[in-house]
Order: C-alpha cells, then structure tokens, then sequence
C-alpha cells in the first residue's frame, strides 16, 4: 500500500520547489517531483497556499505563474510560536539549539551564518 502524503508536507515541498526556481506553473512543479503525485493535487495545493497568501500569482495564458511571498509574515509566525512554545522566547536557546544539533551543517553554512550576524549587528547600533 502507498503512504500517503500529507498535504503539510507536500506544501513544504512545493514551497522548496519554487525557492529553487523562483517561479513557476503547476506543469513545472508537478514535472519536478519524482514520485508520482496527481497534477489535480499539485494544482490544489498550490491554490491553497494562495489562498493563505503564501504564495502570489499572475495569469499567463491559460496557466497561472505562482511564486512566494516574500511579505508574508506566515514564516515568521510559525517561527515565532516554536521559539516561544520551545525556548521559553529565547532566540539565542533557538539558535544554539539548531546549531549543536545540526549535524549535517556545512562550512559554507556556518560561514553565512556568520556574515548574517554581522549584518544583524551593524543594524542593531
């Protein structure tokens, strides 16, 4: 029997998709799946996550061009409850959580990481 995928997880991957492509149609998210999911599936979901105005789009012929939101604040709500509901609302417990346990973290990570504190730090003067 098939496992079926929740639709969280499948927003997820929609999501991860269209940050690697920028944007994208149902036809080009649905081709970039591996596993067989239902185009009908694809197309719901992604209207969906319009809906929740995760994700913008613009008609282009016959299809729709979806991408995400960059103003949207429903990333840092969901972050927001983790670091509160998690580290009592500290942020450093969050970092340095993510940080110790992240076994699979690059040097390249690490490195931008790096450079995101300093630009944090220069517009907290």
């Amino acid at each position: 029997m098939k496992k079926r995928r929740e639709f969280g997880e499948l927003e997820s991957l929609i999501i991860q998709e269209l940050k690697k492509k920028k944007k994208g149609s149902v036809s080009d998210i649905h081709s970039s799946f591996k596993e067989k999911i239902a185009y009908t599936t694809i197309m719901t979901v992604m209207n969906r996550l319009f809906e929740k105005s995760i994700l913008l789009r613009e008609k282009s012929g016959r299809n729709f061009i979806y991408w995400l939101n960059d103003d949207t604040s429903y990333f840092s709500n969901i972050l927001e409850k983790v670091k509160e509901k998690i580290f009592g609302g500290k942020t450093v417990d969050m970092v340095s959580y993510l940080l110790e346990n992240n076994l699979k973290i690059t040097k390249e990570e690490i490195e931008k990481i790096e450079t995101l504190i300093k630009e944090a730090k220069k517009s907290c003067k």
